[in-house]
């Protein structure tokens, strides 16, 4: 049974903030909705995103984190 994704801030959290500042402008509410979720998920959940936490499509989920990895806001993809 998959409990959700694990995922990592791109060279850990200050590397994060830092990039955040200097990729705004690429992202849009969706994704600064899903950056606070990351955000309250890395200190509540063990940085994992729980299965069935996002109301978007799969496909929606799929686009916007792999966004923000190649944004290197993050690292994803170890089911747990």
């Amino acid at each position: 049974m998959t409990k959700g994704l694990i995922f990592a801030f791109h060279g850990g959290p200050t590397a994060f903030v830092n990039r955040v500042n200097s990729v705004i402008g690429q992202l849009d509410d969706v994704d600064l909705d899903l950056l606070e979720r990351l955000c309250e998920w890395s200190k509540d959940n063990g940085s994992v995103i729980p299965m069935g936490s996002l109301e978007l499509t799969a496909e929606n989920v799929q686009f916007r984190l792999e966004k923000l990895e190649k944004l290197e806001l993050i690292d994803f993809g170890v089911r747990v």
